[in-house]
């Protein structure tokens, strides 16, 4: 092995090590505003909690050169700032599609030292796209410059 791909190795190491927290924080949280979604709190404070984290893996996995990992953190985001800013749209289906992003992205991220698959964040971030198209037919949000899938 070279020092360029034990350095690599490092980085990847390190990537997982703060990552990987927060990846399973924002699970939590998902799991937890399902949890209030359904008892009819709305569940605020949780879903503005998660935009740090998600911005810093996304970021993190940018500059790592990991896509999958990037997008699926950015879907993440564009389906928490809708249901953030259109708070009827909360319900089963969201927390759902939240829940089930999160644990790909736990899983991305837990495996990262590995040739990650891009076809699951791919599949994910097109149940994403079908989520936000229905919101979009439903009710005309107010328009949000640079969403990645708008």
């Amino acid at each position: 092995m070279s020092s360029d791909e034990n350095a690599f190795g490092d980085l990847i190491q390190d990537y997982i090590v703060e990552c990987l927290p927060l990846a399973e924080q924002v699970g939590d949280a998902f799991v937890e505003l399902e949890r209030r979604w359904r008892e009819g709190d709305a569940g605020d404070d949780l879903l503005a909690s998660v935009k740090g984290r998600l911005h810093t893996v996304k970021g993190n996995s940018a500059m790592m050169g990991l896509p999958p990992m990037q997008t699926v953190a950015h879907a993440l985001e564009d389906a928490c700032a809708l249901l953030e800013s259109n708070p009827e749209l909360r319900g089963d289906d969201a927390a759902a599609l939240l829940v089930r992003g999160s644990g790909l992205l736990i899983e991305l991220v837990r495996t990262a030292a590995e040739k990650p698959d891009p076809k699951p964040a791919a599949r994910f971030v097109k149940r994403v796209r079908t989520f936000l198209a229905r919101s979009k037919s439903t009710k005309e949000p107010a328009k949000r410059r640079g969403l990645l899938l708008e």
